[in-house]
């Protein structure tokens, strides 16, 4: 024996929903992108804002030669190697002074030693040149208007004890006797030949 259901008693096994329908639902998310874009705008705005690190800067110059004179002495000079201009910003910590001593020591700014047509291939080590470390403060120096702000620079009495450890960490990682200095917070005429012109600027924080 089989039951037949009343006409007009069969329903469909699958629920009817206005969202099924293309023109219903194409609306649905055009209501709902604006949401969305808010919903993330209101995130990024509560995200908390870390202050800068200041940390160390260099300007590195390729030279044919360079020197420092103070008071009309001859301090320092080298031949062929990297003149480096040395800022030491207020945040300054061993990490910083490290990568900055890495990357002069391994910048390529010099043709490969074997084929002098792969320019860029050679660093300072790699060529057995000189450097020449000068102290430069005004390196995180910044305009307000027409006037110079350092207050992004280490105090001299801290940067000065700063500078000196760089130095040695440089001596350390290279032979010291090929690391020329200038002289710290003195009034220095500083003599170069660039080579190229090459400079690059390179920033600890910057990584």
């Amino acid at each position: 024996m089989s039951l037949i259901a009343p006409q007009g008693s069969q329903q469909s096994s699958t629920p009817q929903c206005c969202c099924n329908r293309p023109a219903l639902r194409s609306l649905i998310g055009r209501n709902e992108a604006p949401r969305r874009a808010a919903a993330v705008s209101r995130a990024r705005r509560a995200r908390p804002i870390c202050p800068p690190i200041w940390g160390m800067r260099a300007v590195l110059q390729r030279v044919k030669s360079a020197s420092v004179t103070v008071d009309g002495q001859v301090v320092s000079k080298i031949g062929p190697g990297l003149l480096c201009l040395i800022g030491v910003g207020k945040d300054d910590v061993a990490a910083d002074a490290e990568y900055i001593c890495r990357k002069i020591l391994n910048i390529r700014l010099w043709p490969n030693l074997e084929n002098r047509e792969r320019a860029f291939d050679s660093n300072c080590v790699d060529n057995g040149y000189e450097l020449l470390l000068v102290s430069q403060f005004t390196l995180f120096g910044r305009l307000k208007g027409n006037k110079l702000d350092f207050s992004r620079a280490m105090s001299p009495l801290t940067a000065k004890d700063q500078y000196q450890q760089f130095v040695e960490r440089v001596r350390a990682a290279y032979e010291g006797d090929r690391v020329k200095d200038g002289v710290f917070g003195a009034m220095m005429d500083v003599e170069l030949i660039n080579d190229g012109p090459v400079t690059i600027n390179i920033d600890s924080q910057e990584r």
